[in-house]
């Protein structure tokens, strides 16, 4: 279905990438700008579209259709938390992903990205918040929860279970059948051949996998803003 008056939430790399997927598969028309956190705004326009703050989107633009484009700092907490107040305030959002074929039996929530040159197999199950980049692996049977990214080349094996707020690092791998818990990070290369408990962090290959605690995890959070 094509809608128009859509906004992307969020400047920067990944609200760049979802506007090119707005316009590709809604129409430059329909994208009418960037919106972003009134303590954020800093320019009226970003890639020739207007930017404006959220607080004169929820006073003039109840209709418009949302997609929220931020990065995965904090490991996907903040997109959570931006997320929940979206939701909260009664907008429309959106899915950019491909358009399956009904027969692939694939499902996904509110607010997933989904960039052409992934593979989704069919009986795969996201929630909401997921972002799948190009060259990244979903096989069968997966469950997949909310507030997700999954990066370039990441393979995950068919009948695997990931929690919510799970960042996967680019070319990872995890092995069919294993459940990873809720805030758990799996850094680039990673190999991951046994179930992880919530608060899981991983970063090289060869890492022994164990749970920090959740001081601990919050203190590496602290550590690795960027991310």
């Amino acid at each position: 279905m094509l809608l128009n008056n859509i906004w992307v939430f969020g400047i920067g790399a990944a609200a760049d990438v979802s506007a090119s997927q707005v316009q590709i598969m809604h129409g430059d028309s329909s994208f009418r700008g960037f919106c972003v956190d009134d303590e954020y705004f800093v320019s009226d326009t970003h890639l020739g579209k207007r930017v404006i703050k959220y607080s004169e989107l929820t006073e003039y633009e109840k209709e418009a259709t949302i997609f929220i484009a931020l990065g995965y700092k904090n490991l996907n907490i903040d997109r959570q938390k931006v997320f929940n107040k979206i939701v909260h305030d009664g907008f429309r959002i959106t899915s950019l992903t491909p358009k399956f074929n009904y027969y692939e039996k694939i499902t996904y929530g509110n607010n997933c990205l989904i960039l052409q040159g992934s593979s989704i197999q069919p009986y795969v199950t996201l929630g909401d918040n997921v972002f799948i980049w190009s060259g990244a692996t979903v096989c069968h049977h997966c469950n997949l929860g909310n507030h997700i990214w999954i990066t370039a080349g990441a393979t995950i094996s068919g009948n695997t279970s990931i929690g919510d707020n799970v960042f996967i690092g680019a070319n990872a791998t995890i092995v069919a059948g294993i459940q990873i818990g809720n805030n758990c990070f799996i850094g680039a290369g990673v190999l991951v051949d046994k179930s992880l408990p919530d608060n899981s962090v991983i970063i090289r290959k060869g890492d022994l996998v164990a749970a920090i605690s959740s001081s601990n995890f919050n203190k590496f959070l602290d550590k690795n803003r960027n991310y």
